[in-house]
């Protein structure tokens, strides 16, 4: 069976900063230069690709799927405690008006709750009820695999707008900001080796399954437009670099 949940999770694997600073893993892309390992953060895009796994089954296998996105499976936060999908799609991403995102304020405001921008949605697809209610398998399938890049996309805005606040309110250590900035340079990139290519140049692999890909596609889509994939990369590194001790900026 493909889907796993270790009780002996190791109690490391919320790792911090890398010492030497040069030697975390590196994502996706191959780029972006992280100074805390924070491959099991990435992890969670693994979780999209099983839970598409699943849908691709003949029959549709449902149940496994919503196992996946409830229960988790790859991204392990440590001591037997998994990071699941459903906890990011259900994620007050504010704090509580602690930090600002606008995506995710705007996005409220315009659905009602936290719950209605994602999970309601997502779990009423895999469950067959609600707007899915006597839906085809091919709208629910749609509506559940673009639904969870949606989720990563908006948690990756919620760690960078933690790292923010984070920087502005005088934590500066690469435990601090900088790991925030760093897990959401994870959530959007992820860590699945491409099957083809560099990770940044030319096609998009098609197996990443992360929102960075996602852009990528639509990249290629609009040859004529900003490359936003390749464009974010190298401002990702540029914003850890302002965010950590004496380089804060």
């Amino acid at each position: 069976m493909r889907f796993v949940l270790l009780a002996f999770m190791v109690a490391g694997a919320e790792a911090g900063a890398c010492t030497p600073v040069n030697s975390c893993p590196k994502l996706s892309d191959g780029l972006y230069c992280p100074v805390n390992d924070v491959t099991e953060h990435a992890d969670i895009n693994r979780d999209v690709k099983l839970v598409k796994d699943y849908l691709a089954e003949t029959p549709l296998n449902y149940a496994m799927a919503k196992q996946v996105y409830t229960a988790g499976n790859f991204s392990s936060k440590g001591l037997g405690n998994m990071r699941t999908l459903q906890d990011l799609a259900q994620k007050d991403m504010t704090v509580d008006g602690k930090y600002t995102n606008v995506f995710y304020s705007g996005a409220v405001s315009l659905y009602g709750s936290t719950n209605a921008v994602w999970h309601d949605y997502i779990i009423a697809c895999l469950d067959g009820t609600g707007v899915c209610e006597g839906k085809t398998d091919s709208f629910r399938q749609y509506v559940i695999n673009k639904g969870l890049i949606g989720v990563v996309t908006a948690y990756a805005t919620y760690e960078f707008g933690a790292a923010v606040w984070k920087g502005e309110n005088g934590e500066t250590a690469d435990g601090q900001a900088a790991y925030a900035w760093d897990e959401g340079a994870a959530f959007y990139i992820g860590n699945i080796d491409p099957v083809i290519g560099d990770g940044y140049t030319g096609s998009a692999p098609g197996n990443l399954y992360s929102p960075y890909e996602f852009n990528w596609k639509r990249d290629v889509d609009f040859p004529d437009g900003t490359s936003t994939h390749t464009e974010a990369v190298p401002i990702l590194n540029y914003g850890l670099i302002n965010l950590r001790g004496d380089a804060y900026n």
